[in-house]
């Protein structure tokens, strides 16, 4: 099977997309060969390459504006030219619209063309679903550039596998019925979808957009095997591991990586609000040192940045997001405990065992995380918590130390358990008719 491959976020600055991009991709090639992948970077407003159209625009600066790095100036440049009728990105709420200039734009944007060609040459389409279905207000420009791919393959007589996803409304904005409009038309067209945790089915169940629909953990739980392997080569400090571009001089404790210690990472919700997250942080970690056990700050995303304030504030050791992944798992899955609202992280965490205290995040994917994990009570702490619930979470965290190592053989359990089910999205990968 020749397969495009679509959300392949292993080149964005977050654990969680580099991990599970990288599992899913493993997946899929042992299964079938890769014509080509479109990388995260394209999907989201902030990195995605300019593709200008319509208005007044010759044609040489048109070019030189798609390619340009420099921000300030390609910020005044279009919205120079905005006022002129020139618009920048070819996607917008309307799939069908935004395929058609896409069509349109293709021999024109090298990129483009890429796309369509390595698309052109697959039997299927397999969407990485894995963050951008949220439906906010207003749309994330990922979803609505993979609903535009869906509608793309779809008119080229493709098979579309959406695969690892999440469903859910925005616990901020609530639910854009505009985007979900879209998906209610262009999912029953897919040849299967799965999605990563059973809220996310029931989500498609209510919306009555489920008939092709099922339930298969994260592809990242396929890392069960490897996570205590990777284990072994994590006793020593933790700034053995600095990666390339990002050693620094800095007075920072070590931390021995070789000795019992605890995790903190950020939310995607608290990432909404930094200065605010850096206050509740420093709050937490100050009401964790209680626990008298060694505090390793885990920024896991560009989102989780203010932790670094946090860790001069403190004194306390911090990692870096571009640490590679899989000593970042590694540093989880060996940890005495992680308080944590980032999801993917904590499924990395839980590979090796480490029990896990809940935040709150951009969806319901860390409430729903503890029922895939059999968590005996779901609990989810604020995204932003005050003192009393810095206190609650730090009597969470000691409860589940005190556990020991009969709650770590539980999650390890179920982390296996999870992994062979997950193994089977490989099965779901096969050739149908379309609807």
């Amino acid at each position: 099977m020749q397969i495009y491959y679509a959300a392949d976020n292993r080149n964005r600055a977050n654990w969680g997309c580099r991990a599970t991009s990288m599992a899913l991709g493993s997946l899929l090639a042992s299964v079938g060969t890769l014509t080509g992948t479109c990388q995260g970077t394209e999907l989201a407003a902030d990195t995605r390459r300019l593709t200008p159209h319509g208005g007044w625009v010759p044609r040489r600066l048109t070019r030189t504006l798609a390619s340009m790095n420099d921000i300030p100036i390609r910020r005044r440049l279009v919205a120079a030219l905005s006022k002129l009728g020139t618009r920048f990105d070819f996607v917008d709420t309307d799939p069908s619209a935004s395929a058609d200039r896409f069509l349109a734009l293709k021999d024109f944007y090298p990129w483009l063309d890429r796309i369509f060609r390595e698309l052109q040459s697959a039997d299927c389409l397999v969407i990485n679903g894995e963050g951008d279905f949220i439906f906010t207000s207003p749309p994330r420009r990922g979803s609505l550039f993979l609903l535009t791919l869906m509608e793309v393959a779809l008119q080229m007589g493709k098979q579309v596998y959406l695969l690892n996803g999440i469903m859910s409304d925005c616990p901020k904005t609530g639910r854009n019925a505009t985007t979900l409009a879209q998906v209610k038309r262009l999912f029953p067209r897919c040849a299967a979808i799965a999605v990563r945790d059973p809220d996310s089915l029931e989500y498609l169940h209510s919306i009555q957009c489920a008939s092709n629909a099922s339930y298969v953990p994260d592809a990242l739980f396929t890392w069960s095997t490897n996570a205590p392997l990777w284990t072994r080569i994590v006793n020593q400090g933790h700034r053995v591991f600095e990666p390339f571009g990002h050693e620094e001089f800095t007075d920072l404790p070590e931390l021995d990586l070789g000795k019992p210690y605890l995790c903190l990472s950020g939310s995607s919700s608290a990432a909404w609000d930094p200065p605010a997250a850096t206050a509740a942080y420093t709050e937490l970690a100050r009401s964790l040192k209680a626990l008298n056990l060694p505090i390793l700050l885990v920024p896991t995303c560009e989102g989780d940045a203010f932790l670094h304030t946090v860790a001069q504030r403190l004194q306390l050791p911090a990692l870096h997001v571009r640490i590679p992944i899989r000593i970042g798992a590694a540093i989880l899955a060996k940890a005495a405990a992680f308080v944590s609202g980032r999801y993917h992280p904590s499924i990395l965490a839980s590979l090796g065992g480490t029990p896990c205290v809940f935040l709150g995040s951009n969806s319901h994917k860390t409430a729903s995380l503890q029922r895939v994990l059999e968590y005996e009570s779901c609990l989810e702490f604020p995204a932003l918590p005050n003192a009393t619930e810095c206190r609650r979470i730090t009597e969470a965290t000691d409860r589940i130390l005190t556990a020991g190592p009969a709650l770590r053989n539980r999650i390890l359990t179920v982390a296996a358990q999870r992994s062979h089910e997950s193994r089977t999205l490989c099965q779901i990968l096969k050739p149908t008719p379309h609807a």
